[in-house]
């Protein structure tokens, strides 16, 4: 790539990845995942990482109250 050039790397810690700049992801599983984005511009490289809890989705049924 050229030296300017920005690339994206997102892992998402369930063994899925993105390259894109603004991902979107739906985790299969409840769970903790380790989360890592790295952006490069150039030679210059930049990570981020953290956890995101999923848990349960919960379904009100309000039509009875």
């Amino acid at each position: 790539g050229s030296s300017g050039e920005t690339r994206y790397l997102g892992s998402f810690g369930d063994g899925t990845t993105s390259g894109h700049r603004d991902p979107s992801h739906t985790y299969p599983h409840t769970g903790t995942y380790s989360w890592r984005l790295t952006v490069t511009i150039g030679t210059g490289t930049c990570s981020q990482t953290g956890t995101i809890t999923i848990g349960r989705r919960v379904r009100r049924d309000l039509s009875n109250s």
